[in-house]
């Protein structure tokens, strides 16, 4: 998989869990609620925040080359 490709798929993957988290929040709300939906935002965003640096790296490099 070239970068470019691999940049538009982290970007999906990104794109996927942040509607995911609009799905769990409209659902539940931002007030009190169990504390599974705050571990899975709290797992969507740090998988999110991975992705971002995998995608700052990928473009870093690219940079070098």
């Amino acid at each position: 998989m070239d970068k470019i490709s691999e940049i538009r798929s982290y970007q999906q993957r990104i794109n996927d869990l942040i509607a995911s988290n609009d799905r769990i929040i409209s659902q539940h709300g931002t007030g009190v609620r169990p504390s599974w939906v705050s571990a899975d935002l709290g797992y969507n965003n740090a998988l999110i925040a991975q992705y971002k640096q995998a995608i700052e790296k990928l473009e870093w490099t690219n940079e070098l080359d």
